[in-house]
């Protein structure tokens, strides 16, 4: 009989956790083992299931399997790049081709909205210096993406002096010929260079992208003699480019922003000594000095001091909040002119700023639906242009059907006017856009599909605890049916970090028990031996009886029932009732008793509520809902299967669980629900958004390609109007940044 073991991904290097070719070699290497059946991966939720065939064996397995993933990246580099000078996806698609094809390189991928580049490759044979050469080589630059380099801009001066040439060859005498054709060429090689070296390049490997479409257009108009029109093309293309580039870098500013300003050095204190320590390298449990005006370093615990904190940059709250000793702080909150002294609690790559990074630039590389049908369309798209252009410049004058003068034009001017740029731009730029406006709401989404999702949800599913309410519960009232009653349960409850038994043992944390056997059922509560006595503390459904909120029974009776009270959220009917006017429907969700639900349930007006709810029933009603579209918000542990089954996964980023924000597909970084609203209102503006653009990009490019081929047009009304088109896609995608102002 076989068994399935189930690993997380705690093993695996955390830059393996991600890249394709790790998982792939880690699925190979278990395949190995000894006694193993079958393995699955399961990226989304960093798991590994392995079949084993000898019960048995299962320990001497999971030892071998840790092992592996532990090693699974030796001898591997993975290295992320920031790639400057990238004006359209042909760009990133260019770069990622010569990077897979170099000696030593496994894998390499260009996300053009982040400007950002993943390559693994092996150090035995590569070296990073060589990967930015080959990058540089292609005329773009690579930094790495934590060093604060501005990205370089784009030089205006081959615009001014093409400008200068054109002018100059257009007033110079026809007499002689060649002195025009001179200053019009020298006008297309200057204007023109940047587009001319990767198209020549791109025809020389068989790698047809708008450079080459152009370079080819360009030059065979100078071939037959439209000197000016040619020289023009070249010159409008580059205005384009300049325009589009300098656009497209605004739009990356936000991430780079946060990048540039993530704190990179803390000083740790050890007793009477202070020592600068990289952020990455600084322990767990260190203390941590934080200077007056200067960034928190990792997230942690005010031991000492009090301050005013900027937390704008992480929750878009404007309003500083005061934090004294015992406050939780959060790594890249600005502190006011005082000094604070913080306990940390997680590693740098698990604190609040990092994972906020780590989720925008997430999110800016998630491709949408229409993107990934874009792709497909354009990988055959450009292969029939070029076919097309040349039915009509060789064939149509074969026939006889038109002058080899007027064919040629013709097919020049279809190269220059199907140039996909503005279809491909259009959903990249609207989402990079889109993601940085919910962040100014607090909200790190991590992905385009998932804010495109979330208008078309018909249900709102919320917990109520700690998503609806604050966390800090705290006892209302309780009746002790045995003398010491409540000194037990506070001894189970220290076992837990369930906001239920964090407020019993905030009630009574004095002269505690030991709890042995400790075992936490998620939703329902925790059983424990405390001095021989086998006891159970949680709902009255898990223990066997009991009104209050949560109840402690054990040797067959009732010992003590708590009565807990919390405070609701603000706005929290103001939301529903948005949601209900939006066509939505609101549900409240949560484990609490009948009667605990429906009083909240009344104060905060929600018509459809749920309780008793355990975990799996959660998840359940989610997955049935999700046949019409559902949002999940929630919290904690217990939400997580839930927020795996929606649409789309909303968890609180302040005080959620870890769990619930690593499955969630959008954070709430300032815990405000009142901005699911504001939300709601940018989804539905993001969609409008790629649907205009999309049929704007089609229906010009449709008219242009139409009229250029039943007459000839000059070719600069063809490059004008694809970058033309380009630039308002773009402008009409920056709108969404006013969305949330």
């Amino acid at each position: 009989m076989s068994k399935s073991l189930t690993l997380e991904f705690d093993s695996l290097p955390a830059e393996s956790a991600d890249c394709a070719a790790c998982l792939d070699r880690l699925g190979d290497r278990l395949r190995q083992i000894a006694g193993i059946s079958g393995v699955q991966l399961f990226r989304e939720s960093r798991r590994v299931v392995i079949a084993v065939e000898d019960p048995h064996n299962s320990a001497t397995v999971e030892s071998q399997a840790r092992k592996i993933m532990e090693q699974i990246a030796e001898g591997y580099v993975h290295e992320e790049l920031r790639i400057g000078g990238m004006d359209c996806p042909s760009c990133a698609s260019e770069i990622s081709d010569v990077l897979g094809k170099m000696p030593g390189v496994v894998s390499a991928g260009v996300d053009f909205a982040s400007a950002r580049l993943v390559v693994e490759y092996r150090d035995s044979e590569l070296t990073s210096d060589q990967v930015r050469g080959e990058v540089r080589k292609l005329g773009f630059t690579a930094t790495p993406v934590r060093e604060a380099v501005e990205e370089a801009r784009p030089s205006v001066l081959p615009i001014v002096f093409g400008a200068a040439l054109w002018l100059a060859g257009y007033f110079a005498p026809a007499e002689p010929v060649w002195v025009k054709a001179l200053l019009f060429g020298a006008c297309a090689l200057v204007s023109g260079w940047r587009m001319f070296v990767p198209g020549l390049m791109g025809i020389a490997k068989l790698r047809f992208g708008t450079n080459t479409l152009m370079s080819v257009a360009v030059i065979g108009a100078l071939a037959i003699g439209e000197w000016g029109e040619a020289a023009a093309v070249a010159w409008l293309f580059a205005l384009g480019n300049y325009l589009q580039t300098r656009t497209l870098s605004s739009t990356r500013s936000a991430i780079r922003s946060l990048i540039d300003a993530a704190p990179k050095m803390a000083t740790v204190v050890d007793g009477d000594a202070t020592s600068q320590v990289e952020v990455e390298n600084v322990p767990v449990g260190s203390r941590v000095e934080v200077a007056p005006f200067s960034a928190i370093p990792l997230d942690g615990i005010v031991i000492d001091g009090e301050a005013l904190l900027d937390t704008s940059s992480l929750t878009g709250e404007s309003d500083p909040i005061w934090v004294s000793t015992g406050s939780t702080v959060l790594a890249g909150s600005i502190v006011d002119g005082h000094r604070l002294l913080i306990l940390t609690e997680k590693p740098y790559e698990d604190s609040s700023y990092a994972r906020m990074i780590s989720i925008i630039e997430e999110g800016q590389s998630t491709r949408a639906p229409q993107q990934e049908m874009i792709d497909r369309v354009t990988a055959w798209y450009t292969p029939a242009v070029l076919i097309a252009a040349t039915l009509l410049g060789v064939l149509v004058p074969l026939l006889g059907a038109r002058p080899w003068a007027e064919g040629l034009h013709q097919a020049f001017w279809l190269l220059m006017v199907a140039c996909p740029c503005a279809l491909v731009i259009s959903i990249p730029v609207a989402t990079v856009t889109a993601i940085g406006a919910a962040s100014k709401l607090g909200a790190m989404v991590k992905g385009g599909v998932f804010l495109e999702s979330i208008s078309k949800a018909r249900h709102w599913v919320f917990d109520k605890t700690g998503t609806l309410t604050h966390s800090r519960m705290r006892v209302a009232s309780f009746t002790e049916h045995e003398p010491g009653a409540v000194k037990l349960a506070a001894s189970i409850a220290a076992a837990s970090r369930h906001p239920a038994s964090v407020a019993i043992l905030r009630h009574h944390s004095n002269a505690l028990l030991e709890a042995t056997e400790v075992e936490e059922i998620k939703g329902q509560g925790v059983s424990a031996l405390v001095e021989g006595r086998r006891l159970r503390l949680g709902s009255p459904a898990f223990v066997g009886g009991g009104s209050g909120s949560v109840v402690l029974a054990g040797d067959g009776k009732i010992l003590a029932e708590f009565v807990l009270s919390e405070d609701a959220r603000a706005g929290i009917d103001e939301v529903f009732q948005s949601l209900r006017a939006s066509g939505a429907t609101p549900v409240l969700l949560s484990g609490d008793s009948d009667e605990r639900v429906a009083a909240f349930a009344s104060s905060v007006a929600a018509n459809d509520f749920r309780s008793a709810s355990t975990p799996e029933a959660k998840a359940l009603l989610v997955r049935q809902l999700a046949v019409e579209g559902v949002v999940m918000v929630g919290d904690g542990v217990n939400d997580t299967a839930a927020l795996q089954e929606a649409t789309v996964g909303v968890a609180m980023g302040a005080m959620g669980s870890d769990s619930a924000i690593d499955s969630a597909d959008i954070v709430l970084m300032n815990d405000d629900i009142r901005k699911l609203p504001a939300l709601l209102d940018l989804s539905r503006d993001y969609r409008a958004i790629l649907a205009q653009n999309i049929w704007f990009s089609l229906g010009t490019k449709a008219v242009l390609i139409v009229a250029g081929i039943w007459t000839p047009l000059p070719f600069w009304l063809a490059v004008a109007g694809d970058m033309g088109v380009s630039l308002i896609v773009i402008a009409n995608a920056l709108r969404l940044r006013s969305e949330v102002a």
